[in-house]
């Protein structure tokens, strides 16, 4: 009888030490973490020595072998994904941050130019610069409440983005952070948002004290509010054809129309008085 016992509490913590393993769906990445992270080596990956992990190094970068990486999400000890962790991981198509991350580092995802969709926790506060550089299959972007800063180039050229949608706690934005985004036809800024808007659904983001319009689409309907067209607004939009610049505008900025090579027609305002360096070049 207690042989019995003792077996079956045996075969119980066995089954309960499995359970906890985590199940990869890239046996690759598997090998990795089991690598650099399993503790009891039993070459398994609990979730406890996922959550151990704080610091990821370069373990992925470069890693053409990942397509795939759900499991991320259980590595709850990471407080930040650091510069260059998935760098240049081009067949890396989807991926589930941890719930703890409060900041995405320079170049993190440099160059997935397979990642399709990313949605950023709400513990994350900034995205660094070419945090997303690059990634031209990323078609949904979700922001959470919570995030202040997106930083230069933080998701340049990433020509498959259609819509975004930013917090209201955003506080800090580069013009240059969505610079060639070609397919973006919608941007919401919440209303109640202190520093920037999207008045009139102007599908743009509009620094709200200067009134100047900051990032524009190959939808923006620029409002007569606007005073001022920013550096490099529609940088790169490659598939703007004609834009009607109202009444009001004063000056349009260096680089602002940069790059558009579709542009035909361009409606220019009686209030304009300055036209920077570079406005339509290319």
């Amino acid at each position: 009888m207690k042989k019995s016992l003792f077996l079956l509490s045996t075969l119980l913590i066995t089954l309960a030490a499995k359970a906890d393993n985590i199940t990869f769906l890239n046996q690759h990445v598997k090998s990795i973490c089991v690598e650099k992270w399993d503790t009891d080596r039993d070459n398994e990956l609990s979730m406890e020595e996922a959550a151990a992990v704080t610091y990821l190094g370069d373990a992925f970068s470069f890693d053409t072998d990942i397509d795939q990486f759900p499991e991320l999400q259980y590595f709850t000890g990471l407080s930040e994904i650091e510069t260059y962790s998935f760098y240049n991981c081009k067949n890396l198509q989807s991926i589930l941050l941890p719930p703890n991350v409060t900041s995405i580092s320079i170049s993190a995802f440099f160059g997935c130019s397979s990642l399709q969709e990313v949605s950023i926790p709400a513990s994350v506060k900034t995205i660094a610069e070419y945090a997303f550089n690059g990634c031209k299959s990323l078609s949904l972007l979700t922001f959470s409440e919570g995030l202040t800063t997106i930083g230069e180039y933080a998701f340049s050229s990433c020509s498959a983005l259609q819509s975004l949608s930013i917090p209201a706690s955003v506080t800090s934005i580069s013009p240059s952070s969505f610079w060639a985004c070609s397919s973006l036809t919608s941007i919401v800024v919440d209303e109640d948002n202190t520093v920037y808007d999207s008045r009139e659904d102007c599908n743009a983001i509009i620094k709200t004290t200067t009134n100047t319009l900051l990032l524009g689409t190959v939808a923006t309907v620029i409002p007569s509010s606007v005073t001022t067209i920013g550096p490099s607004a529609f940088y790169g939009n490659a598939k703007l054809k004609t834009i009607s610049i109202p009444e009001g505008v004063q000056t349009i900025s260096g680089s602002a129309f940069s790059g558009c090579t579709a542009l035909t027609s361009v409606t220019l305002p009686s209030t304009l008085t300055s036209i920077g360096n570079g406005a339509f070049s290319g």
